[in-house]
């Protein structure tokens, strides 16, 4: 089952919920009927998508070194959540979407090979 966490998600029906400790109280669900969890990360307060990678509004205006130490603390924050929920993915995703990279225009943009 794939399962998808926002860093500060509102409590929008359409557009919120999927923070990490709902996504924990979910997953045992998903665990308890036999299910493998699958986490992407999206690295936003809600949907990111073809060509709109909005950070999270706490991440906006840092330094691309900033971002990158705040999306590590975020996983390593929500793993833990996860690891002592006993539901620890089997496979993680960074992101959706994201051929124009993540947590744009601030962070992680791919680099153009040719």
């Amino acid at each position: 089952m794939r399962l998808r966490t926002f860093v500060n998600p509102s409590s929008s029906p359409t557009d919120g919920h999927c923070g990490i400790n709902e996504v924990a109280a979910f997953a045992k669900r998903v665990k308890a009927a036999g299910m493998s969890i699958m986490l992407d990360y999206m690295f936003g307060d809600t949907w990111n998508s073809v060509g709109v990678q909005n950070p999270p509004a706490a991440w906006r205006g840092m330094s691309y070194s900033r971002m990158l130490t705040a999306m590590s603390t975020y996983v390593n924050q929500s793993m833990t959540v996860m690891k002592n929920n006993d539901v620890l993915p089997t496979w993680v995703q960074i992101g959706n979407e994201t051929n124009s990279g993540i947590c744009r225009p601030s962070a992680a943009s791919p680099t153009r090979r040719r």
